[in-house]
């Protein structure tokens, strides 16, 4: 049996599975990927990828870029998906001009923009196993987050925690990253982020679904 968050291991033992029974298998992360995307010019200082629901935290990112956008110098940030309906309310808060929308975009693409970017921002209410996280961290590109409780048995240190919901923090931690990596300092660097990304890379995932093929 495979379960897909470190978190169902007590569900597992409540329900009568050994432990020998089970194997975690990792979201899955195409790191090898975002590894031969080519270096870029950071552009954009924040990116956010999601679609229009209350439970990506549409408000608090709204708030946080109308924030961001007053006391950051020049600031740009990059949102992708089908937002379509998100450009009215960008539009009557004066945020056209700070704000790119990439629409829907190839995985290359994806990873290119990832990589043109300083922070992601990360606001939803709830998750389960957001890839969406891991694709940011094997850009090396940090993650603020609001800390939901299915993230940390993930990610780890990984994540620029925040506590749930503190629009004021969320603001504060994601003004305080964009500045640090404009200054060059980046806080995933101080992490061994290289076993975050063979231990989510899909090399891995495969062989560890395949491990657990043979067990069965």
């Amino acid at each position: 049996m495979f379960i897909v968050h470190p978190n169902m291991w007590s569900w597992t033992n409540r329900i009568g599975f050994r432990e020998d029974e089970i194997s975690y298998i990792s979201f899955g992360v195409d790191s090898a990927k975002a590894a031969q995307i080519p270096t870029q010019r950071k552009i954009y200082d924040a990116i956010w990828i999601g679609r229009m629901h209350r439970q990506k935290g549409i408000d608090d990112l709204l708030a946080t870029l109308l924030h961001l956008s007053k006391v950051i110098r020049d600031f740009r940030v990059i949102l992708i998906g089908n937002l379509r309906e998100l450009k009215p309310r960008i539009e009557s808060m004066g945020l056209t001009k700070y704000v790119e929308f990439a629409g829907f975009v190839s995985e290359d693409e994806k990873f290119r923009l990832f990589h043109a970017s300083r922070v992601f921002l990360m606001p939803s209410r709830f998750e389960g196993s957001p890839r969406v996280i891991g694709e940011s961290l094997v850009c090396n590109v940090p993650v603020v987050a609001y800390e939901v409780e299915t993230y940390r048995a993930i990610f780890g240190k990984f994540i620029r925690y925040v506590p749930c919901f503190d629009l004021a923090a969320f603001k504060t931690s994601a003004e305080r990253t964009i500045a640090e990596m404009r200054s060059g300092k980046n806080y995933l660097s101080e992490l061994n982020l290289q076993s975050f990304c063979e231990m989510h890379s899909w090399q891995k995932t495969g062989e560890t679904f395949l491990e657990g093929c043979d067990c069965c």
